[in-house]
């Protein structure tokens, strides 16, 4: 995302991630972490075993912390933000934060302090090699229980947040989900951060709370100072700084406005998805984490369209076991009530490599040996996830998701070694499910096109438009200079989408989208008209969506899927859309900038 700062004499607007919906204005309280200043000696032989235990006080005290943090949260019933917490605990115990600076300690007579410090600073490195949002909320993870382990070992003590006014937008460059527990019993209107992404802790927090958030505003310390009036639309991911009397009435409107609107919606989230001539879609919630699953039901998704597994491989020193992954998915499962939930096997390659995984040295690591294409030399660690996969399903409703399949050869290898992991869970007498159903993402071009024999093989469709549009466009989708060329709606790519939903419906089998697009209103119609009945995304977007879906026709998506499908560019396509859908929903697509 390109952000932006917009400077007028009516104040200045700062573009960023919204992360929690809503339309707040208050007065800026600036919060800011003091510094440490780690400090370094090197020990004397009888000192070592004395730092070592000192290491270990300073962990078990903030797994402590943590336990009272929890106990606070629990009272207040938001079980996502108490499994942030456990999340953090677990860490704690791990082998990279438990062991790993103790074992510096004793062989190289480092001081626990600076121990820490290597180690969070090798565990930090390994992340920034890899990109995406499921990264970046690890290194803000490590960022969290180290400074938190470091704070116990130095003696320093946290700002007390008990004097910020409950009519205030707290400005930090993060707030930890260790300090955001003291918000349910102090609120504010609304957080606006430096760092942060759609999938961060702090945005599962604040979704949680229903505290309207944007982040990943740089730079925000230096131009919202203590005291400045602030406007934070957590819906368009904007905030104005110190706005004028004329801005200040209009954001008061539409703060009341979209406050009723927010009722309405989630006063019907219950209702089907239903176009108004009679069509139902499914909406589901795509989530990274088990603290996720009750946004689905609040938002009134009906299941997990997806569920991505990489993070049960990256904050640790070893893979995880069949019984790690178990424990898990039974966890997941057992608290999604609302519906089917789709379990991607692990992505490892490219741009994710944890610690310990076999490294490959690949020219373009991108388009290399990764996902599925690790299985060969990795086998076992896909098939400790299959056998725990199936064994989750005893549970309840579970669905198998192959990514970066690139045709049929790789779909029929995969179910030859699913059924020999099958057949040897027979023999052990071990309790499963052998009927999860089987799909794959379509996310290459190579598998859109070969999708009706891909279509015979399995039992579902999932499009990945995220990738789809970046490996059939061979543009990077973080790319800023090409970003205009990263456009979902390019004609190529709908005739992909239409030509996977055309070939499954000859079977037929069911076809979800999963990427961005699914969450863009903007899209909703056309993505019907193209063959769409099922989309997934964040649960944040669902109740929009459904509104439009109400109070449409499935005749009238056709015809303007018929009308995109003729056009030779991405902007004729644009041409044709967005005016339909912004004279079709005014107040859905009015501008509130």
């Amino acid at each position: 995302m390109s952000l932006s700062t917009e400077k007028s004499e009516k104040g200045v607007i700062l573009h960023g991630i919204g992360v929690s919906p809503g339309i707040r204005i208050g007065r800026v309280e600036a919060i800011e972490y003091e510094k440490l200043k780690v400090p370094w000696s090197e020990l004397a032989g009888e000192q070592v075993e004395l730092e070592a235990a000192r290491y270990d006080q300073a962990v078990t005290r903030a797994i402590d912390q943590l336990e009272r943090q929890k106990r606070r949260v629990n009272r207040h019933s938001s079980e996502e933000h108490y499994f942030i917490l456990e999340a953090h605990q677990y860490m704690l115990k791990d082998d990279m934060l438990a062991a790993e600076p103790s074992k510096l300690i004793r062989d190289h007579h480092f001081n626990a302090e600076w121990a820490l410090k290597i180690t969070l600073e090798r565990l930090n490195d390994n992340f920034s090699r890899m990109d995406g949002e499921m990264a970046r909320k690890r290194i803000t993870d490590l960022a969290d229980v180290g400074r938190r382990v470091m704070e116990n070992l130095m003696g320093v003590r946290r700002r007390a947040l008990n004097d910020i006014r409950a009519d205030s937008i707290l400005v930090a460059h993060t707030i930890t989900p260790g300090d955001a527990t003291h918000f349910y019993s102090h609120p504010v209107r609304g957080f606006a951060l430096e760092v942060g992404g759609k999938a961060s802790h702090i945005a599962i927090v604040a979704r949680s709370m229903e505290i309207p958030a944007v982040l990943g505003l740089e730079n925000l310390l230096t131009v919202a100072k203590q005291g400045d009036w602030l406007v934070i639309d957590g819906s368009r991911g904007l905030v104005v700084v110190n706005p004028d009397a004329e801005q200040l009435d209009r954001y008061r409107k539409k703060e009341a406005s979209y406050d009723d609107w927010n009722e309405r919606l989630h006063v019907n989230r219950d209702l089907p998805a239903v176009t108004q001539d009679g069509v139902r879609i499914v909406l589901k919630g795509n989530i990274e984490s088990v603290e996720e699953t009750p946004t689905l039901a609040e938002h009134g998704a009906e299941g997990v369209g997806l569920f991505r597994t990489e993070f049960m491989y990256m904050d640790r020193t070893r893979p995880p076991t069949e019984d790690e992954h178990y424990a898990y998915y039974r966890r997941l499962v057992e608290s999604c009530d609302c519906g089917p939930v789709t379990i991607r096997t692990m992505d490892i390659g490219s741009d994710k490599y944890p610690a310990y995984w076999p490294y490959v040295d690949e020219a373009n690591p991108a388009l290399g040996c990764r996902a599925i294409r690790g299985i060969a030399r990795d086998r076992q660690f896909f098939v400790d996830q299959i056998r725990a996969i199936y064994r989750a399903g005893v549970h309840g409703d579970v669905k198998l998701l192959l990514p970066f399949i690139s045709g049929v050869a790789e779909v029929d290898d995969v179910k030859v070694l699913l059924e020999d992991v099958l057949k040897n869970m027979r023999e052990e007498g071990a309790e499963f499910n052998p009927d999860i159903p089987l799909g794959v993402m379509i996310e290459l071009p190579s598998a859109a096109i070969v999708s009706d024999h891909l279509a015979t093989r399995v039992d579902y469709f999932s499009i990945g438009t995220n990738d789809l549009i970046q490996y059939t466009l061979a543009v990077d989708r973080d790319a800023d200079q090409l970003s205009t060329l990263y456009n979902p709606l390019h004609p190529a790519i709908l005739r992909m989408i239409k030509m996977t939903c055309d070939h499954a419906a000859r079977v037929p089998i069911p076809v979800a989208l999963c990427g961005e697009m699914a969450s863009e209103m903007e899209y909703t119609l056309l993505l019907l008209g193209l063959g769409l009945r099922e989309l997934d995304m964040p649960a944040s977007a669902i109740p929009s969506v459904k509104e439009i879906i109400r109070a449409s026709t499935l005749a009238e998506a056709r015809e303007l899927a018929e009308r995109a499908l003729l056009c030779q560019t991405a902007d004729e396509v644009e041409d044709v859309v967005f005016p339909y859908m912004a004279h079709r929903f005014p107040s859905f697509f009015e501008d509130i900038d």
